[in-house]
């Protein structure tokens, strides 16, 4: 049902939303004291794998539903296809870079600004993929006429 994988979809992007607050939390640690960089790049790497692991099921269940859910469909899959896709790679690509940095103040603005990426991206696609009167069980069709 899409009911379902909505609220699948809209879990993971809070515990995506979670895992970005132990990031900023590791972040003000690392700031603060040096020493502290492991924890942050920690927290990176699990963010970054869930991030990965979202991101196939989003690609693996949504991708298919979005084609023929209604008349916007197509277009609907090909902003999954090529803007989804791209974010995808970006977002991804910005927090494995800031777990590369070598000074803690460069880890961490390249942290929060991969963080500030991740969450525009998920409130997009809240906005424009899962909203309710996207992915909803009932579909509701209207024709032209009385």
């Amino acid at each position: 049902m899409l009911s379902e994988l909505r609220k699948e979809l809209l879990n993971q992007h809070q515990e995506l939303r979670e895992l970005a607050k132990g990031v900023v939390a590791a972040a003000e640690g690392a700031r603060a004291e040096p020493a502290q960089l492991p924890d942050l790049r920690a927290a990176l790497l699990g963010l970054a794998a869930s991030v990965l692991a979202h991101n196939a099921f989003e690609d693996r269940e949504l991708h298919a539903v979005l084609r023929n859910i209604d008349a916007w469909g197509p277009i609907r899959d090909v902003l999954v296809d090529e803007r989804h896709a791209s974010e995808h790679e970006a977002i991804l690509a910005a927090i494995h870079t800031a777990g590369k940095e070598t000074s803690a103040a460069a880890i961490c603005d390249a942290a929060l600004r991969a963080l500030t990426d991740l969450e525009s991206h998920m409130d997009r696609e809240e906005r424009e993929l899962l909203h309710p009167d996207v992915l909803r069980d009932d579909l509701i069709t209207s024709g032209v006429g009385g």
